[in-house]
């Protein structure tokens, strides 16, 4: 596995991406569970989002780089621009900055506001950010050339992975300036979501997997292996912090034996190893490659 500058810099800026994109979609998913609990979390989202832009532009100007090979100028080189936009790149860089901007530009104009609008209609008007970064992640990679219910799973897998990992940070902030009633309340509903996310996830990334490295027509590189267990590995042990806080906090929760900043603590702890499976999935795409 060779791993040169361009690949380090489209990792990172990928990643960013990523953080962007999980941020829509963890945001719709709080949405449809109490909307008005997202406004602690207002200057984070703002700040994520932009970030996500940030990234998905740098992403694709260090492809442009990678192509160019002519140091750091070699990201304006005006021909491996255009030929690059051309392609499955350009439509990745259009519909995602698209999808975020749009969702940062309905942030900004009803400020606190929005999120004291009815859950339906919030989620109606953001639906439109949700369909443009759903749709890029279809624009390039191997499974841009596969049928269409393999794309499919693909947007599947995406919308409740990334809203899983997005939805953590808003969460968790709830919880702690809530008190333990209103906690409570949210912590049920978001369980029963979560139960919803964690069976999509499981039978679309299965099925992913099958796909890619059983059925692919090419040999899987051990670099992959390795990475994808362990983000498998950090996928398990999210879940199993998803389960103590269903089964055990918020239990405990209701005979006032734990503390509402106890278990916001704790999603914090399961926030952060939702952004590792963030930060292994850009490598995976990026510097490992199925078959590098």
């Amino acid at each position: 596995m060779n791993t040169d500058l361009w690949s380090l810099l489209s990792a990172i800026f990928k990643f960013g991406t990523y953080i962007g994109v999980a941020t829509i979609l963890g945001v719709v998913a709080l949405i449809l569970i109490k909307s008005n609990a997202l406004k602690e979390s207002y200057k984070s989202i703002m700040i994520k989002v932009v970030l996500g832009i940030i990234g998905t532009v740098g992403y694709f100007f260090t492809q442009v780089g990678g192509f160019a090979q002519s140091g750091f100028g070699g990201m304006f080189d005006a021909d491996i621009i255009q030929l690059l936009y051309s392609t499955g790149n350009g439509d990745l860089l259009l519909f995602r900055t698209l999808g975020l901007a749009y969702f940062l530009f309905v942030l900004m104009l009803f400020h606190k506001k929005i999120f004291q609008l009815k859950s339906s209609l919030l989620a109606v008007v953001l639906l439109p950010s949700v369909l443009c970064v759903l749709w890029s992640f279809t624009a390039v990679g191997h499974i841009a050339d596969l049928e269409w219910y393999w794309q499919f799973l693909l947007l599947s897998h995406v919308l409740v992975a990334l809203a899983w990992a997005g939805s953590l940070a808003p969460l968790s902030r709830s919880v702690e300036t809530y008190n333990k009633k209103n906690s409570s309340q949210m912590l049920s509903h978001y369980s029963k979501l979560g139960i919803v996310i964690v069976i999509i996830l499981f039978i679309a990334g299965l099925g992913l997997s099958l796909k890619l490295m059983i059925l692919g027509d090419n040999p899987v590189a051990t670099e992959y292996i390795v990475t994808f267990s362990l983000k498998i590995a950090l996928v398990l042990v999210m879940l199993g912090l998803a389960a103590y806080h269903k089964f055990v906090l918020s239990e405990k929760l209701l005979t006032d034996s734990v503390k509402t900043t106890d278990i916001s603590k704790s999603i914090k702890k399961e926030n952060i190893i939702g952004y590792g499976v963030l930060l292994v999935t850009a490598l995976l795409t990026t510097i490992v490659g199925i078959n590098h």
